[in-house]
């Protein structure tokens, strides 16, 4: 059932339409005020990303430079494979160093009637005849 309204003459039907015009006019404007506002706002925060964007670019442009011109390429192959990307948290991680083949350090050992170990260059110091342990 549609609802109408009934009025006595023209003239009281005119000013009820020109009150909801009115009233639908002011709605018109406050939308298209709110909808300008959100549009500076939304071109704000674009300009905000743009430069964000820009900034994060030349940094990736230097590290990208230093990794190119100061580190040895087998190096960066090997840094490189160690990368791995996780789905899960979104994000990459570095996964430890594997020594390959890696044969210890062989420590000198000391000499019969020596309390320690003394290096080579502390011997031929012994033998010349300074104290290998300050030169």
């Amino acid at each position: 059932m549609e609802f109408r309204e009934t009025f006595t003459n023209l003239k009281q039907e005119a000013e009820v339409k020109t009150r909801k015009l009115k009233k639908l006019f002011s709605k018109l404007q406050a939308t298209k005020l709110e909808m300008n506002d959100l549009t500076e706002e939304f071109n704000r925060d674009r300009r905000e990303l743009e430069l964000t964007q820009n900034d994060i670019l030349r940094e990736l442009k230097k590290k990208y430079m230093i990794i190119e011109n100061f580190i040895p390429s087998d190096e960066k192959i090997k840094l490189m494979s160690r990368f791995r990307y996780d789905d899960e948290t979104d994000a990459w991680s570095l996964l430890p160093l594997e020594i390959e083949d890696a044969i210890p350090f062989k420590r000198p050992v000391n000499c019969d009637g020596d309390r320690r170990p003394i290096s080579d260059f502390g011997r031929v110091a012994i033998k010349v005849g300074r104290s290998h342990r300050y030169h």
